[in-house]
């Protein structure tokens, strides 16, 4: 009943117009990812909602695909990328990030911008796995996440939470520590780089970590 209802929300969101997310601004979103893989390197886009970081990534000449579950926002981003000049760099697929359907050790990066903070805990593992099988050995994993470190979502205080999950609405929110992080991934990945960033206009903060496959 949860995954229904987590799917039902990104579902009328898209469609209705209300994705709020989607229209946020993360400053230089991609920057310590852009610095260690070259053009024309692979690139998985977990949870790429209307796609902006993954068409991003394919105007700067970085081949690119997303995967998505809400089927209808995958088809829309397919149908823009003639218009935007983009065939042959870029495709997007329907897929669960917890099942990827692509081939073992065959991207060079693997990005992902607000998808980790709605699994609940016990899809961690599997979502681990299945981001380190896809990615080459010394190959990367780029998250923007949901920081412990921001003082109020709605009526709730994260930073002062024990276990930073919130649900509102059917939907659930956690809240990352980096030591979190650190133990979530293990000792499969290399943490190479993280910082917290502070979006004024929401209020939250965000941890961002470049991590590399070992």
């Amino acid at each position: 009943m949860e995954e229904r209802t987590h799917k039902n929300y990104f579902d009328i969101a898209y469609k209705t117009g209300t994705d709020v997310w989607s229209l946020r601004d993360i400053s230089e979103r991609g920057r310590e990812l852009l610095a260690g893989i070259a053009p024309g390197a692979l690139v998985l886009e977990l949870g790429s909602g209307r796609g902006r970081f993954a068409f991003m990534l394919a105007e700067n000449k970085y081949r690119v695909i997303g995967i998505d579950f809400i089927e209808h926002i995958v088809d829309k981003n397919n149908r823009e990328i003639e218009t935007r000049g983009l065939t042959g760099k870029i495709r997007f697929i329907t897929a669960d990030v917890l099942d990827i359907p692509l081939t073992d050790e065959s991207f060079n990066a693997v990005a992902d911008i607000g998808t980790l903070e709605h699994l609940p805990r016990t899809d961690w593992p599997r979502y681990v796995s299945e981001a380190f099988r896809v990615l080459k050995t010394g190959g990367y994993y780029y998250l923007i996440t949901l920081s412990r470190e921001t003082p109020q979502f709605q009526k709730w205080n994260p930073k002062t939470s024990e276990t930073g999950d919130y649900v509102v609405d059917g939907l659930h929110y956690h809240f990352f520590t980096l030591d979190e992080i650190r133990q979530t991934f293990g000792a499969s990945f290399n943490l190479v780089s993280t910082r917290v960033e502070h979006h004024a206009p929401s209020g939250l903060y965000f941890l961002i970590v470049l991590l590399q496959k070992l």
